[in-house]
């Protein structure tokens, strides 16, 4: 498995790409999580040890989606916070686009409630 990055620095990567809203690198850690999911499948590895690589390549694309600008219903203007990244910058069509930005949305709101649920347990044990 020496051929494959540890998921340990994959993943500390891919929180600098996503902080720094870096697409390009973004992508290439996706494309590296996917070949290291296929290598690892191939090579019959434990199922565990590629899935900690689909979760990261997720990661990714929830990243990217979230870099995606969204529209605003009926056409109106676009999030003002949003970075703009467009759909040919990233070499992905409408429909990875869509579901790359739900995928970031339910993560972040997993996030949220994870942060809800931490913040009571700690008023809870004063």
């Amino acid at each position: 498995m020496n051929d494959v990055i540890e998921i340990s620095a994959v993943r500390r990567e891919i929180a600098v790409a996503i902080a720094a809203s870096d697409a390009d690198k973004l992508l290439d850690l996706r494309s590296i999580c996917d070949g290291a999911v296929r290598m690892l499948a191939s090579r019959g590895h434990a199922l565990v040890k590629a899935n900690e690589y689909a979760t990261a390549k997720i990661e990714c694309e929830a990243g990217l989606g979230a870099m995606i600008p969204q529209s605003a219903p009926h056409g109106g203007a676009r999030s003002p916070e949003a970075t703009l990244v467009r759909l040919a910058d990233i070499g992905i069509n409408k429909s990875q686009s869509s579901r790359w930005q739900l995928i970031g949305k339910e993560l972040r709101g997993v996030a949220a409630s994870h942060r809800g649920a931490e913040d009571k347990g700690r008023t809870d044990h004063h």
